[in-house]
């Protein structure tokens, strides 16, 4: 990193950071320089982050769904009058 900068690194990581965005249907990537085509991998990075975060949060969510509604279904054959006849 002579400039400081990551995109000024091994060339190797570049070349293989090209050969995954052409596996993911890019096209020409020969045209663009190491700080393109990170700025494109960073970009990928974060969506995957994203979704990650989406799907966590998702889970969570429905794990709440289904201890509210076990927790309703013990509520629900229990009324106030039934414990003191």
């Amino acid at each position: 990193m002579a400039d400081g900068h990551v995109y000024s690194c091994e060339p190797e990581i570049f070349s293989r950071m090209r050969a995954m965005l052409e596996m993911k249907g890019y096209k020409n990537l020969a045209k663009l320089d190491n700080l393109e085509i990170w700025t494109i991998v960073s970009a990928y990075i974060k969506m995957l982050e994203e979704i990650k975060s989406e799907e966590a949060a998702a889970k969570e969510g429905e794990k709440t769904r289904e201890k509210t509604e076990q927790t309703n279904e013990k509520d629900a054959g229990w009324f106030p009058g039934d414990c003191c006849d």
